[in-house]
C-alpha cells in the first residue's frame, strides 16, 4: 500500500515515501554509470508505485473523503500523480534545489488515461514556506 493517496477534483496523487539511499546517487552519476544493484532498486520503487496507479485506477486500492467514506470507484478519475519521495537532509535538499535536481518528472499514458511520475527529495525539515512552494508544484 502506498504511504498516502490524496482525492483532488480530477485528480488522485499516490505518494510513496522510500527510506532508501539511491536518490542522491541518482543525481550525481549518469544512470549508465551507477551499479547494477542501485538500478534494480529504483527500477523496483518505479514499478511498485506504477502499479499503485493501475490498481487505484482500477478501483483496488481503497481511499477516503473528508466525509471519512471509502472510495472504490475511481474509473471517473482522468489524471493520477505518483509521488516517489526520498527523504534527505536539509543540506542535500538545497543542494538538488540549487542545481534543479529536486524534482523529476515523466508522464505515461494507461487505458486512456494519464499518469504522471514524479521523484522528489523531502528534507526531514523544511520550513512551511518551501513545503508549500513543493506541494504547489507536486499538483
Amino acid at each position: 500500500m502506498p504511504d498516502l493517496i490524496i482525492e483532488r477534483d480530477e485528480v488522485s496523487c499516490i505518494v510513496d515515501a522510500k527510506y532508501k539511499d539511491h536518490w542522491e546517487d541518482l543525481n550525481v552519476d549518469s544512470w549508465m554509470r551507477l551499479e547494477e544493484e542501485i538500478r534494480n532498486r529504483h527500477r523496483h520503487d518505479v514499478h511498485q508505485i506504477l502499479a499503485y496507479a493501475v490498481t487505484h485506477e482500477a478501483g483496488v486500492i481503497g481511499a477516503i473523503n473528508s466525509s471519512g467514506e471509502y472510495l472504490f470507484d475511481t474509473s471517473d478519475r482522468k489524471s493520477i500523480i505518483c509521488c516517489l519521495m526520498y527523504p534527505c537532509t536539509r543540506e542535500t535538499w538545497l543542494s538538488l534545489v540549487s542545481r534543479n535536481r529536486h524534482i523529476h518528472e515523466a508522464e505515461l499514458g494507461h487505458s486512456g488515461q494519464n499518469i504522471r511520475l514524479m521523484l522528489t527529495a523531502m528534507p526531514f525539515q523544511l520550513p512551511d514556506e518551501e513545503l508549500k512552494h513543493l506541494l504547489r508544484v507536486l499538483g
